[in-house]
């Protein structure tokens, strides 16, 4: 779970290092935007309905309850978005209580999940950057926008360290600007389609190589993660909806097989 606020305007750590870009609004103009975010992410092991505990060389159960403030800087035929984020594991993380509270909304898809094992308190810090490149650009007659874009970048900190690079492929109707997250709602219907492919380079990651300051609970994960994304997104005025699909290859040694997961997201754009 994620929620988040995005406003126009650079970070407040990065209006120092660089010269301010404009405003979002100008047709060809790039544009800066920062957001905020609290989220809570929760890991725990696959299981099957019965199972009295989890597989033998499963993941711990892990929570992560995190604050991150994020930049994205674009300019016509590059993206560069960084990010901050803070937050703590354990207990204090408040995995369990709201697996519970789900759970209790959909209790035939229950399966047992044991947290008296888990990841213990810690605090955390991570910090991300990634550059997209525009590469492919065409504009056909029917309004639709063709682009293709690799990226590059990687994460530094204690939850997690890795390099990643990628391309992703979009096609958008109708075609959009460089000026993109928060200018002004459309006033027809927008859609857009987009398919990655990326490769993740992994040093350290916390929910399966365990705490970093104490020893806990974990697996020995694997140093090279594949991940195909696909997602569609649809937006009329103010409110858009998009759906994503996620397989990530096995993270670590003693899973068989990829995980796939998906997510739903709303947004809300204010418009004075």
């Amino acid at each position: 779970m994620q929620a988040s606020l995005a406003y126009q305007g650079h970070a407040f750590w990065d209006r120092w290092l660089r010269s301010v870009t404009p405003r979002c609004g100008g047709v060809d103009e790039g544009c800066a935007t920062r957001t905020y975010s609290l989220g809570q992410k929760i890991y725990s092991a696959a299981r099957h309905n019965g199972d009295a505990g989890p597989p033998p060389g499963s993941r711990p159960s892990a929570g992560w309850l995190y604050l991150m403030e994020a930049q994205r800087v674009e300019t016509p035929g590059r993206v560069d978005e960084t990010s901050l984020a803070i937050g703590v594991t354990g207990p204090p993380a408040l995995a369990s209580v709201f697996q519970r509270i789900a759970h209790g909304y959909g209790p035939e898809y229950n399966r047992p999940v044991d947290w008296s094992r888990q990841l213990p308190f810690e605090p955390g810090f991570m910090a991300r950057y990634e550059r997209s490149q525009r590469v492919f650009t065409r504009q056909l007659a029917s309004g639709w926008g063709l682009f293709v874009d690799p990226h590059a970048g990687g994460a530094l900190g204690t939850v997690l360290t890795e390099a990643v690079a990628g391309v992703r492929a979009r096609a958008e109707y109708p075609t959009p600007s460089s000026a993109p997250i928060v200018a002004a709602a459309p006033s027809r219907l927008e859609c857009s389609w987009y398919a990655d492919a990326g490769m993740h380079g992994v040093l350290r990651n916390e929910f399966l190589d365990g705490t970093f300051f104490r020893q806990s609970d974990h697996v020995r994960s694997r140093p090279w993660v594949s991940d195909l994304q696909t997602g569609i997104s649809l937006r009329w005025r103010q409110v858009g909806v998009s759906y994503e699909v996620h397989q990530v290859s096995s993270e670590y040694v003693t899973r068989v097989g990829s995980h796939t997961w998906a997510s739903l997201s709303a947004e809300w754009r204010y418009r004075p």
